[in-house]
């Protein structure tokens, strides 16, 4: 007898598959309450659309189960499953309308209805007034709410979306998100997301799951992922950080910026990474009087609501980031401290 999970929305419990020699997602594990937005994040290859897929029902497991709603779905074909998916391109019928769009998704329901649902949903995602619109004559964003509206009138338990703010222009998205959010949030239904946009993920989920090689490294909510990253590969690919070579000992971390404590439980260790994002660096001029490593200033990139410097300690970089003020230029000799012990962040150095 297979185990039943503990009640969850939906619990993919081990889930793998293969393309022959290549291992597309192993033994893949995640769960998602009502309510909740999970999203899959990870580099181009990882896996994370293999899950969706798995999912959906739009590929086969190879091991592993699939329940949603204490069902085991596993074996259900995509229409079977209860399961809303917005593709990427948003797979919109370009010889229907915007309402045709959506009353397919209502072709359970009695055809003299069907108009009004569809237009229902169209005015909840604040697209009525472009219900006789071809796909065409819609720009991105409006093409993703017609496709959201859809999925919604298929009355799903799950919604699944694809990277679905890849095709509206970059000074749009961080709108789009927002709206988007706010209606599933609304509509009280579980989601599982895609991207491979770091930014996406932080703003978005309520739970984040990054994804390598075909495996969940790491699953927690996005202030976790951000401040406590479980090895140097989720610290870096989430947002820029600087990994310093450093050795442990006795509850302290020496690394080229000096010697500062660290958690207890960090064991002596010769070989560690310490991770700390340029932000929690500051840095002011050196002096001969100033006691502890000094660095040079090698260059510094202007990013209009902030500045960052790269500079060389010794054999070795890192990276400050600095509000907006008197800068520094290549070749200043510069003092570089961590704003806080507590952000320094000891790794496994594999």
């Amino acid at each position: 007898m297979p185990e039943t999970p503990t009640p969850a929305l939906l619990h993919l419990m081990n889930a793998s598959k293969c393309y022959g020699s290549n291992r597309a997602a192993w033994n893949a594990s995640l769960r998602v309450a009502r309510g909740e937005i999970l999203v899959l994040l990870g580099p181009s290859g990882s896996g994370k659309s293999t899950i969706l897929k798995l999912i959906a029902g739009l590929e086969d497991l190879d091991d592993g189960q699939v329940w949603l709603n204490g069902q085991n779905i596993g074996h259900l074909p995509p229409e079977q499953r209860g399961i809303g998916m917005v593709f990427q391109d948003y797979a919109l019928f370009s010889h229907m309308t915007a309402l045709q769009n959506v009353m397919f998704a209502l072709h359970r329901q009695p055809r003299p209805r069907r108009p009004k649902m569809a237009l229902e949903h169209l005015a909840m995602l604040g697209m009525a007034d472009f219900a006789q619109r071809y796909p065409h004559q819609l720009s991105g964003g409006q093409q993703q709410r017609v496709a959201v509206a859809r999925t919604f009138a298929s009355a799903p338990q799950l919604i699944l979306l694809d990277e679905p703010f890849s095709s509206i222009d970059e000074s749009m998205r961080a709108h789009a998100r927002q709206e988007i959010r706010a209606i599933l949030r609304q509509s009280g239904l579980g989601v599982v997301m895609v991207t491979h946009d770091c930014t996406e993920a932080l703003s978005f989920a309520d739970t984040i799951c990054v994804m390598n090689q075909g495996t969940i490294i790491q699953t927690a909510t996005p202030q976790d992922i951000y401040l406590h990253p479980a090895n140097a590969f989720v610290a870096s690919f989430i947002a820029p950080t600087n990994l310093l070579p450093a050795h442990i000992h006795n509850g302290h971390a020496h690394c080229i910026l000096g010697t500062y404590p660290v958690a207890a439980q960090n064991r002596d260790t010769e070989q560690a990474w310490l991770s700390i994002r340029p932000e929690s660096l500051s840095m002011e001029a050196a002096s001969s009087t100033q006691a502890g490593p000094q660095g040079i200033v090698e260059s510094t990139e202007f990013r209009g609501d902030c500045q960052f410097h790269t500079v060389r300690i010794g054999a070795q970089t890192c990276t400050v980031r600095s509000a907006i003020g008197p800068s520094f230029q290549p070749g200043d000799r510069v003092q570089v401290r961590p704003c806080s012990p507590e952000s320094l962040v000891v790794l496994a150095r594999q």
